[in-house]
């Protein structure tokens, strides 16, 4: 955004803290507008506001969709619905149609020139149109106004006013976010870049790796990713390239974000579902050094009983390179640290089978209001501390690494079943020992949860807990 443009709209700023002033001035108390303004309409009624002038290409469609405005932009002379519609910033349309009711000082009675940029939005009393005349050197410019009642009245406007209706500053009002959905979070995220490729979801309230299936997720991780998705900035428009052109190279993509929203809505006695998709795919293109990416953004409404219905988009964005490489594609990447997504509390019974074990039997501890028991009888306060401490490990400690391939020259020490409030059905959980070597810098004790991965703590601080778990009693 220009420097230009950012002190247009810190003007619209201070404009509309003057329009709340003129609002709330006595000439404007119960309700009574008096004659000194150019329009008289309810802002929030307004739910069309287009804007065309005599040498423009385009005209510029906005519309107020369920709360939210979206702008078209169609060749002039074309239907809105010829092309794609992109959200803007309603604040910035709501404080321009504050602007247009308060800041536009009637003065008379005249015939607009044919040549001029002409506003037209459409509210609860009826249509409007102003006229704006071109901006001189002066501080106002003249603007014409004619209501439902089809009466043209003259009036003026301050040139900071008129500049807001030029057609590069249209152009800015489009929201500058990538993915503008994603400010409302998700309920599934995918990522690819290359060959990589991950897909989280949530699960029972609590975010997992789905694809490749490894497992609970870092919360803190994917929370970090999903903002970082939300802010990923549009650098430019590039509204001369259609989304489709096979210079963008999107039959091959080199990346790909997929956030995808799950909404309830209340429909008579029932509820249905849906979900709001936005997508972002990048093409091998870049601009010289590499600083930005193009790519075509979109997002859409996926029913079960119905055809995808288009939101916004597609069109082709910029987008800063630095903003993108940030989002990683590598599933270890948002896989938990912790072995078990639960708190050491919500542990109700471990079932420990210990290799060691002369008869293979399981040991079954059991959290009782006194304590832990087992086969009925309280636990030594010894093997509660052990207890305690592999609690800890499976649901408190992070794991120093996180490999994906099969590990060789693990020796096998227990199993270990987790019965925890809120984790579902448990299952067995490998604890064993891997010396150092190739890329383990240190004696490890090796956690494998059945998703996959294995996670890789240092072994000296757990020397104690190593010993318990392997006796054979």
């Amino acid at each position: 955004m220009t420097r230009r443009v950012v002190l247009m709209w810190m003007i619209l700023a201070v404009l509309l803290v003057g329009a709340a002033a003129v609002v709330l001035s006595p000439r404007f108390s119960g309700g009574h507008r008096g004659g000194g303004t150019l329009l008289a309409f309810s802002p929030s009624s307004v739910h069309e506001l287009i804007i065309t002038g005599p040498d423009w290409h385009r005209a510029y469609h906005f519309r107020r969709v369920d709360g939210r405005w979206h702008l078209r932009m169609p060749p002039a002379g074309s239907p809105p619905e010829s092309v794609t519609a992109w959200p803007v910033d309603s604040q910035r349309v709501d404080a321009v149609l504050m602007i247009l009711r308060d800041r536009l000082e009637a003065v008379g009675a005249a015939a607009p020139p044919d040549a001029a940029v002409q506003v037209v939005l459409r509210a609860g009393n009826g249509e409007h149109h102003v006229r704006f005349e071109a901006a001189g050197p002066g501080a106002k410019v003249r603007v014409w106004g004619t209501g439902p009642e089809a009466t043209v009245r003259q009036g003026l406007a301050d040139r900071e006013v008129r500049e807001l209706f030029e057609e590069r500053s249209l152009q800015t009002w489009r929201t500058a976010l990538v993915l503008p959905d994603a400010v409302s979070g998700g309920s599934r995220l995918m990522l690819q870049s290359g060959s990589q490729q991950v897909r989280l979801g949530q699960v029972r309230g609590r975010w997992a790796v789905l694809e490749p299936a490894l497992g609970p997720a870092d919360s803190a991780f994917v929370a970090a990713t999903l903002r970082a998705v939300a802010s990923l900035p549009v650098a430019a428009f590039e509204d001369s390239i259609v989304p489709d052109a096979p210079e963008l190279g999107l039959d091959r993509p080199a990346a790909r974000i997929r956030l995808e929203r799950d909404v309830r809505t209340l429909e008579g006695e029932g509820a249905a579902m849906s979900t709001v998709v936005s997508e972002l795919v990048l093409g091998p293109l870049a601009d010289v050094g590499g600083t930005h990416s193009l790519g075509v953004a979109r997002a859409w409404v996926e029913r079960s009983s119905a055809a995808p219905d288009p939101l916004w988009g597609p069109v082709v964005v910029r987008v800063p390179a630095d903003y993108l490489r940030p989002l990683k594609a590598d599933p270890l990447a948002y896989v938990s640290r912790r072995a078990i997504g639960v708190q050491a509390a919500d542990v109700q019974t471990i079932v420990l089978r210990r290799i060691a074990a002369e008869d293979g039997a399981a040991v079954r501890f059991q959290r009782t209001s006194a304590g832990w028991e087992s086969q009925d009888e309280r636990v030594l306060l010894e093997d509660e501390q052990h207890l305690m401490r592999l609690i800890t490990l499976l649901t408190e400690s992070t794991a120093g690494a996180i490999l994906k391939d099969v590990l060789a020259g693990i020796e096998p020490l227990a199993s270990v079943e987790v019965h925890a409030i809120g984790l579902g059905s448990p299952r067995p959980i490998r604890v064993g020992l891997l010396e150092a070597g190739g890329v383990i810098l240190a004696p490890s004790l090796v956690v494998d949860d059945g998703s996959g991965v294995f996670r890789l703590y240092e072994r000296a601080p757990l020397e104690s807990l190593v010993v318990w778990i392997s006796r054979g009693t």
